[in-house]
């Protein structure tokens, strides 16, 4: 659906949408009754996607709306090519944390086809983290018990989380 400029869900002019979505949503929960279903709202930023969706919850009244934020939820793990070789898991390190920072990452994982392989990547890659940490130490930007802490969020805690395990 393309809306005009300068028209937004907050000046009241997409109320109307918002009784429609509803009223069709009621539909589609008495058509698909004791089955769940899922709402994908797109839009550019600042299009007006949570506005709408507020009038959409207020319309709904005792309706679960659950609010899925894709921003808020990434993490970043490491691409595939840079499991083949110490100096490749590095620089991922160094590149991914210069951005995005240690605690928007998964810590390591790895890919099943490599089974036999999974338990001495999983060990080079702490062994590269704290590699890291060390130098970060060496450097004075980071504490060594800061350091010794972002190394167990990084083997264990971050992973632990990002994959609820």
């Amino acid at each position: 659906m393309s809306v005009a400029s300068g028209t937004t869900p907050a000046d009241g002019r997409w109320s109307w949408l918002a009784r429609a979505l509803a009223s069709r949503l009621r539909q589609v929960q008495e058509d698909a009754l004791g089955r769940s279903f899922l709402v994908h709202l797109d839009g550019e930023w600042g299009s007006g996607k949570s506005s709408l969706l507020n009038f959409v919850r207020e319309e709904l009244g005792d309706w679960l709306v659950v609010d899925f934020d894709a921003w808020r939820s990434s993490r970043l793990g490491p691409p595939w090519w840079f499991f083949d070789s110490p100096e490749g898991m590095l620089r991922f390190r160094e590149l991914a944390t210069e951005t995005a920072g240690f605690y928007n990452t998964v810590g390591f994982n790895d890919d099943t086809r490599a089974f036999p392989s999974i338990p001495a990547r999983h060990d080079v890659a702490r062994r590269i983290d704290c590699r890291y940490l060390a130098q970060l130490v060496a450097e004075h930007r980071l504490d060594e018990d800061e350091a010794a802490e972002v190394a167990v969020d990084l083997a264990y805690r971050l992973p632990k989380a990002a994959y609820k395990l």
